[in-house]
């Protein structure tokens, strides 16, 4: 991935009715009301990490695909937006027992809808 100093926009869905914002934006209806259909938009992924953990193992595979090197751990987050939901990601970080609750975290790409981050202030 190459790191970037635009914001990646995250497409997602929000419902006309009670203004939820829902990612993945391939959702059908809104999950809250029922509302469908949703309206297609953006918004700023970057954020602070609400809750992550450390994948240790490798995933089921398929549909995961271990990189050429082999597995290496991993930070699996959610993380808050300015616009307050939150949306479940990969958090790139050379030693992923650095990455905290709290931490900034900017969006870098999508990955098969698959959010990627960086801590802010690190490239990729």
């Amino acid at each position: 991935m190459i790191a970037t100093q635009q914001p990646v926009p995250l497409p997602v869905a929000r419902c006309p009715q009670c203004a939820l914002v829902v990612y993945p934006a391939t959702v059908a209806s809104c999950p809250a009301c029922l509302t469908a259909p949703l309206s297609a938009g953006k918004a700023d992924g970057d954020g602070v990490v609400w809750s992550c953990t450390v994948q240790r193992f490798p995933p089921k595979s398929p549909p995961y695909e271990p990189p050429e090197t082999g597995f290496a751990p991993f930070v699996v987050a959610y993380v808050q937006t300015a616009e307050g939901f939150r949306v479940e990601g990969i958090v790139a970080a050379d030693d992923p027992s650095a990455v905290a609750i709290g931490q900034r975290v900017r969006l870098v790409g999508l990955d098969r809808d698959v959010p990627r981050y960086v801590l802010d202030g690190e490239d990729t």
